[in-house]
């Protein structure tokens, strides 16, 4: 009898060997972050996320173009966008299990309702100011359904 062998990515090990300490890291996450570095590490990955950007395909000259982009329409920092760089390296592994709105949804439904529901889906661990993330959550929403909209009426 021959035993069945898994491929397993790199990602997906990861993810397993984690898996008991994710409830503790989200635990200590949620206190030892502060709400500007939430703010930081939800909206760079979050917005990167539903715009399916892929850091790993961009050179360094568009890394940083991309990354001054989201510093300019949500003004996230003022020491310069290279502390954009980890969220955006990170966004699949903090997004991917989340169920988000899809493309449709976000340009279906009102901007209103898809920034309800994302509020209900955002992990605590990343919450903050709830005013300041529904303007945040309006800016992803209103872009990402804007860009969908430019692909699909090509």
């Amino acid at each position: 009898m021959g035993t069945k062998h898994r491929k397993y990515s790199f990602k997906k090990l990861i993810l397993i060997v984690l898996r008991p300490f994710v409830f503790v890291l989200t635990v200590l996450l949620s206190f030892c972050l502060t709400n500007r570095a939430k703010r930081l590490l939800c909206a760079t990955s979050l917005y990167s996320y539903l715009n399916r950007v892929v850091a790993e395909d961009m050179d360094v000259e568009k890394t940083n173009e991309y990354l001054a982009e989201i510093n300019q329409l949500f003004q996230l920092t003022s020491r310069g966008e290279q502390a954009l760089i980890m969220p955006l390296m990170l966004h699949v592994f903090i997004w991917e299990d989340i169920d988000l709105p899809d493309d449709e949804c976000l340009v279906k439904n009102s901007v209103q309702s898809n920034c309800d529901r994302l509020m209900k889906t955002i992990p605590r661990w990343l919450r903050y100011d709830p005013k300041v993330m529904k303007d945040d959550l309006s800016i992803i929403v209103r872009l990402s359904a804007g860009r969908y909209l430019r692909i699909h009426r090509r």
